[in-house]
């Protein structure tokens, strides 16, 4: 189950789609209820022939095994079937009781405690088209705030090749948020608490990186050498008002960048024996093309 962090508009701005949102919302409750096997993604898994565990640690992750590094970082291209219908759903719900009630105002249509709510309804676009173009596109509608947003944004471009006798496996990714095109899914866009519920107060302090989810756009470069050592970099900016208030999100939260931010990680793995989690089949040769 992916996890979204995006900053929603004001329920004024939401209410407006009301009467379409809660239609969307039936149907795509229906699509998800109807989507196949348990997985991150449905889509994924249908395409890879892999089961949860054959991608994530622990079967539901976010955290991705070696087998579900390689199908990221190859542009989510890999599959074992000729076509496979590259849509999925999944929605959220909560029951939120506290010790005591709210001492601010709860969200509108709630009350100061015990309150149900479907916090959110997501629709993914998730596949890959041939060997070099792959994408994760996820729509969310937020039943609390009753407004739709774009969220996760993860659109690849990849090839491979040899270089001085190692293959090089080397991609660029668009994305709208800082960490959510990691290659392991451990940073902060993948992080604990997965998911929660919008009705209870928050901390009011987190480091500003995981703010900028959704209301940023940027661009990294990213080499793979030999399934082992692995470096991305990149920059992220801030798109216009008007673009994000039309995607659904709080242009003002939390700030614009000045300019570019850059962006960077680099890593080193190794498989050591079975404990590696090396997948049964449909293994992925950097090899090929």
């Amino acid at each position: 189950m992916t996890r979204t962090a995006g900053r929603r508009l004001s329920p004024t701005w939401g209410s407006k789609l009301a009467p379409f949102a809660r239609a969307a919302l039936l149907g795509l409750t229906a699509l998800a209820l109807t989507a196949g096997g348990a997985a991150a993604v449905p889509a994924f898994a249908v395409q890879t022939g892999q089961t949860c565990t054959g991608c994530h640690v622990g079967g539901f992750g976010p955290q991705l095994t070696p087998f579900g590094r390689a199908f990221k970082m190859s542009g989510y291209t890999l599959r074992t079937n000729s076509f496979n219908v590259p849509v999925s759903a999944m929605a959220v719900a909560s029951f939120v009781r506290t010790q005591e009630g709210q001492a601010s105002p709860p969200a509108p249509h709630f009350a100061d405690n015990d309150n149900w709510a479907v916090d959110q309804v997501s629709l993914f676009i998730a596949g890959g088209v041939g060997s070099h173009f792959g994408a994760l596109i996820q729509g969310t509608y937020d039943g609390v705030a009753e407004a739709f947003h774009w969220d996760n944004l993860d659109v690849r471009a990849v090839n491979t090749a040899t270089i001085l006798g190692a293959n090089v496996l080397y991609g660029t990714s668009l994305n709208n948020a800082p960490t959510v095109d990691d290659a392991f899914n451990t940073l902060v866009a993948w992080g604990f608490p997965y998911t929660t519920s919008a009705l209870p107060p928050a901390p009011g302090s987190a480091p500003i990186i995981g703010s900028l989810a959704q209301t940023t756009l940027g661009v990294t470069g990213y080499v793979w050498i030999n399934s082992q050592a692995f470096a991305e970099f990149g920059e992220y900016w801030s798109p216009g008002q008007n673009f994000l208030a039309r995607a659904g999100v709080d242009p003002f939260d939390p700030g614009s960048i000045h300019g570019v931010a850059p962006y960077g990680r680099i890593a080193y793995r190794k498989d050591f024996g079975p404990s590696s989690g090396r997948p049964t089949k449909g293994a992925l040769s950097l090899g090929s093309t």
